[in-house]
């Protein structure tokens, strides 16, 4: 469930193993609609942003926390809102910056960003940064 990935990766914070294994599961549930909201509302996005941030030379983590990121980016236009605000335009170039020879995380990102970037006030931010 999304409780107990979220609950594991919030307790395990410094386990690159654990949120490596966070974001694979969350990356699965966000297949569905309804849980793309759940691990949204539930601090999702953060939990993703903060293994992301901690785990920075972690290639695998980047591109399964990227993963959530696109998934959750393809839903609505409030959830696309939230991911800006809660740091996700950061997390993202952060590892587009880390992991530059990194083809296929570069072409994940820039996915997340052009997602992102259909709403207005996040457009701002991604131009921004």
């Amino acid at each position: 469930s999304v409780d107990a990935v979220l609950a594991a990766m919030r307790t395990h914070a410094a386990d690159a193993r654990v949120q490596e294994q966070g974001c694979c599961a969350l990356r699965g549930l966000a297949e569905d609609d309804a849980l793309k909201t759940q691990i949204v509302e539930k601090g999702g996005v953060e939990v993703v942003v903060r293994a992301m941030g901690a785990f920075d030379s972690k290639l695998g983590l980047q591109l399964l926390g990227s993963g959530v990121l696109l998934s959750l980016a393809a839903s609505t236009a409030e959830l696309r809102r939230r991911i800006a605000a809660d740091g996700g335009v950061e997390a993202i170039t952060t590892a587009v910056a880390g992991h530059l020879y990194h083809e296929g995380l570069v072409l994940l990102c820039v996915g997340v960003l052009m997602a992102l970037a259909t709403e207005v006030e996040v457009k701002q931010r991604v131009g921004s940064d």
